[in-house]
């Protein structure tokens, strides 16, 4: 049965309820959060009357909407049966607000060099009725801090001798500003500042850049950044990188050479090479002064070298070496003398020009006074030092790179034959003199005054060349041929031309002279020219101009003078001569060279045959065209008669290439050293020597032969 409540109760039901329901807008008024700034760090709120937010904090948080909950449920009806009760209201849950704090912002820059790192932004973090006991999910306020992170992107190569790197990199932040990166090079003890990009610091993502100046040594670099609100990287998170600069060379320890001189023709170089900071990467050595370089191979701490065959000579040995940081060291210069044999001269040839200047049959060569000639030789034993000495004249000559030969110019001025002698020295200070022929130089041309014979000077003497395919006459080019074209004279009135076959005539031109023209020329082979030439001074009339300084008034002349110019030409007489050194009738020295197959020949071999004995050297060209003659002469000998070609200071290796390369079919020995040669006298490249069957010499010759001229001296031999 229902009960019926009284006035009062319905009264105190309704209060009871309204004051309920009047708590809970309360509340929620009251926990809604006010607007702030940022995450409230650089400000806390903003007050009725302020309504924008400092330009680093960012812009005002709107508050969240209150969240209200639902009316309370009405109480049931009592009925009228039930027994009088005070009733118990109950009471709704009180909502938990949403509340939002902004992200850190930054705060100035710490004064100690490890500030304790501040909370960032705090986010709402949902629980789960368990954690409550209650039935309702409840949300409550947890801090979160975001840190700054920070990358190096750009480095430079390690090792290396730059002792300025530069490093980029970049820095940002999830939520807030960065203000600033730092870097440390003593293991985070002390920072320092590194260089926006941009010029500053002031937002989530930067770039920075980093150049150092600093001295050899291990360095390990790291990178850090911090936020507005002083908010540090991890110092797990730090970004970091390890690297070496060295300046200081590899260190080279080279010991002396020893022996020195050695007649180790394959001698071991060894060296040391040690590096503090770096890794040791090549060792180089180089025999000829720096010219060329060769690997050293590593064998345990040393570095070693063990040469290909060396030859008589002096070698300029140093070392060099490089690390893996760029840098490079080389030692101090040795020279080594290997020495086996003393200086030898294996042949010599005297040019002017692109002419050779080929000797008689005497070993006789023709020059002129005035003109330069070049003198070419060959050498073995390692000469250091080599001249040419005739009488009082001396010439030094130069070793050509990376061969056995010796060159150099050669001028007299005197008239006269002169025996040249070679003068050579090695590294072990052995000496050769030896005489390789003589030169007979003709005099002068001279040209003077036909009326009372004395030398003209200022004379224009002028070389014309007849051009046949041009059917033209053309100033002959000298310089092609070390001689100047024209010719100036002096006070002596001297000029001289040594012309190359062809056909030339002479014209000499003298202010008050009648123009004088030589007769045409024609030579078949290299001659001098130094006709003396007598000049017509031309004719004048008296006249009486003494206040203009004229006594008198030349002529013209039309019609130049004549004269006849002789050519002095070598006679090329290829009748045998005895050598001055080795008489007709002695025993020909004996020999034991190899051939091209590398079996040993001996001169005793051939006894009871005619021999022909060709001395020759591949750089000597009046060689190479007796080469091609002596191809051909050997196949028509018959039975009783021998060819036999020596190399000179050759190698078997090169002569055999140079046979095959131009097919060339002949007995030939290679004498390396030159040491036959020597014993044979030989000066001029080639030269021949006729010896009878009984192995006596009967003839030696210089100079290149034909056919006729092989042929003819066998012929002569019983």
């Amino acid at each position: 049965m229902n009960r019926i409540i009284s006035s009062k109760e319905f009264v105190l039901v309704f209060l009871l309820g309204f004051l309920l329901t009047s708590s809970v807008l309360v509340s929620s008024i009251l926990a809604a959060p006010k607007k702030t700034c940022g995450n409230g760090v650089c400000q806390p709120s903003l007050d009725e009357n302020t309504s924008s937010c400092p330009a680093d904090c960012g812009n005002p948080t709107p508050p969240p909407t209150p969240t209200l909950t639902p009316s309370p449920t009405p109480p049931p009806t009592i009925t009228p049966t039930s027994p009088p009760q005070t009733p118990t209201p109950t009471s709704p849950p009180t909502p938990n607000p949403t509340t939002t704090t902004a992200p850190p912002t930054a705060s100035p820059t710490p004064t100690s060099s490890n500030p304790t790192p501040t909370d960032g932004v705090t986010v709402p973090t949902e629980r789960t009725p368990e954690d409550f006991g209650s039935s309702e999910p409840t949300t409550t306020a947890h801090s979160i801090t975001y840190y700054p992170s920070v990358t190096i992107t750009k480095t430079p190569a390690t090792p290396s001798n730059n002792t300025n790197p530069s490093f980029t990199g970049e820095a940002s932040i999830e939520n807030g500003v960065i203000s600033q990166v730092e870097y440390s090079l003593d293991g985070g003890d002390s920072w320092l500042q590194t260089s926006s990009v941009d010029g500053s610091y002031d937002s989530p993502n930067e770039s920075y850049s980093l150049p150092l100046t600093l001295a050899e040594g291990n360095y390990t670099l790291l990178i850090r950044s911090k936020s507005l609100a002083q908010v540090y990287t991890q110092p797990e998170n730090y970004s970091s990188f390890s690297f070496v600069i060295a300046t200081t060379p590899p260190r080279i320890s080279f010991p002396p050479l020893i022996p020195n001189p050695t007649k180790d023709q394959t001698p071991t170089i060894l060296a040391q090479v040690t590096s503090r900071l770096t890794q040791v990467e090549t060792v180089q050595i180089t025999l000829d002064g720096g010219n060329s370089w060769k690997p050293m191979k590593r064998v345990g701490r040393n570095y070693t070298y063990t040469s290909t065959k060396l030859e008589d000579s002096n070698y300029d040995i140093s070392i060099r070496a490089f690390d893996n940081a760029g840098n490079t060291s080389s030692s101090q210069t040795q020279t080594l003398i290997v020495d086996t044999i003393p200086p030898i001269v294996g042949g010599s040839q005297f040019s002017l020009g692109p002419q050779v200047l080929k000797p008689n049959n005497d070993g006789i060569t023709q020059l002129v006074a005035g003109a330069k000639s070049k003198i070419v030789l060959s050498m073995k034993g390692g000469p250091t030092k080599v001249q040419a000495i005739s009488n009082d004249d001396t010439f030094d000559l130069t070793r050509q790179t990376g061969t056995n030969l010796w060159y150099g110019d050669i001028t007299f001025n005197d008239p006269g034959t002169k025996d040249v002698t070679i003068y050579a020295i090695d590294g072990a200070q052995n000496e050769l003199k030896r005489s390789i022929g003589s030169v007979k130089v003709e005099d002068f041309g001279k040209i003077f005054n036909a009326h009372d014979n004395e030398p003209v000077g200022n004379v224009i003497v002028t070389v014309y060349y007849f051009q046949s395919d041009y059917n033209h006459w053309f100033v002959w080019d000298g310089l092609s041929f070390g001689e100047r074209n024209p010719q100036v004279t002096n006070e002596t009135g001297h000029y001289s031309f040594m012309l190359p076959p062809g056909k030339y005539y002479l014209e000499a031109k003298a202010p008050g002279f009648v123009n004088t023209q030589s007769e045409i020329i024609e030579q078949n082979s290299i001659g001098v020219i130094n006709a003396n030439i007598p000049l017509s001074p031309k004719q004048a009339i008296p006249i009486n101009l003494s206040q203009f300084g004229i006594n008198s008034l030349s002529l013209p002349s039309f019609i130049p003078n004549t004269f006849t110019a002789i050519s002095v030409e070598k006679p090329l007489d290829s009748t045998p001569s005895s050598s001055a050194d080795l008489s007709v009738g002695t025993q020909a020295p004996a020999f034991t060279l190899p051939n091209l197959k590398n079996e040993q020949i001996d001169l005793a071999a051939f006894l009871g045959k005619k021999i022909l004995l060709s001395f020759f050297s591949t750089w000597s060209s009046s060689s190479q065209e007796q080469i091609a003659v002596l191809s051909s002469f050997s196949g028509g000998l018959n039975s009783d008669s021998i060819s036999l070609a020596i190399a000179v200071q050759e190698s078997v290796s090169g002569i055999e290439t140079f046979m095959r390369r131009g097919k060339y079919i002949f007995p030939v020995v290679v004498d390396e050293n030159g040491k036959t040669a020597s014993n044979y006298r030989v000066s001029s490249l080639p030269m021949h020597y006729l010896i009878n069957p009984e192995g006596n010499i009967q003839a030696s010759i210089t100079g290149v032969l034909d056919l006729n001229e092989l042929n003819e001296l066998l012929q002569k031999l019983p």
